[in-house]
Formats: structure tokens, C-alpha cells, sequence
């Protein structure tokens, strides 16, 4: 489970990856965030950066990866966010939930490194 966006659970689906953007986003350089984001993205200002933290405008599914290495979050952060923001109706949660157990790069490696160990070395069988 992705416990770096558990919290955002609580809000309606369509909002979360607002939130999140938003909280990532945040602070007292914010503006300067936001125009450095658009920038890096291609867009001209930051007025669509700006409508995507406040939930005016969806992130459009090719910018999650960018968004991510600009943020320094693994983008298995950010994909369940994108589905709740995209997917709603009776398959809404189970969409969500299933991609909320998503392993991000780092689990990945840790997972091949413990499969290799205990799978042992084959020669000795």
C-alpha cells in the first residue's frame, strides 16, 4: 500500500491528486513553483499548473511522469491519484485501491535483491 497518500483518502476521489499537487506545491515560494513546473512542462505560464492543484482542470495523463521526477516522488505515487481523478462510478474504489498497491522503483530493487537471496544459489541443489 502507498502510505504517501493514504491521508487523501478521505477526500471525494475527484480531488486527490488536486490536493496532493497542491500540498506539494505549497509554501511561501509557490508561485515561483508553479512557474518553474509549467515551465519544465512546456506550458507558457502557470495558470494550467495553477487549475490543476485547485481541481479547475484534470492533469492530463502524460504529464504524471514529469510531474513526478519534477516533484522527486516515485510516479507510483501520483498514478492512483490520476485514476481517482479520471475513473468514477461503480468501479471507482476498486480501480483506486488495486492501484494504490502499486510497488514504486526503490521496492522493486529490494524485491529483486530478497528474491535473489533466498532464492539461493541453483548449482547447490
Amino acid at each position: 500500500m502507498n502510505p504517501n497518500i493514504k491521508h487523501l483518502d478521505d477526500f471525494p476521489p475527484e480531488q486527490r491528486l488536486a490536493l496532493y499537487l497542491e500540498e506539494a506545491l505549497a509554501g511561501e515560494d509557490r508561485e515561483d513553483r508553479l512557474r518553474q513546473l509549467a515551465t519544465e512542462l512546456g506550458y507558457k505560464n502557470a495558470k494550467t499548473i495553477h487549475m490543476w492543484t485547485t481541481g479547475g482542470a484534470k492533469v492530463p495523463l502524460r504529464m504524471i511522469l514529469p510531474i513526478a521526477q519534477h516533484l522527486g516522488v516515485d510516479v507510483s505515487n501520483l498514478i492512483p491519484l490520476w485514476i481517482s481523478q479520471e475513473i468514477s462510478g461503480d468501479d471507482e474504489d476498486r480501480l483506486y485501491q488495486a492501484s494504490m498497491r502499486m510497488v514504486s522503483a526503490w521496492e522493486w530493487g529490494l524485491i529483486a535483491v530478497a528474491r535473489d537471496i533466498y532464492r539461493g544459489d541453483e548449482d547447490e541443489r
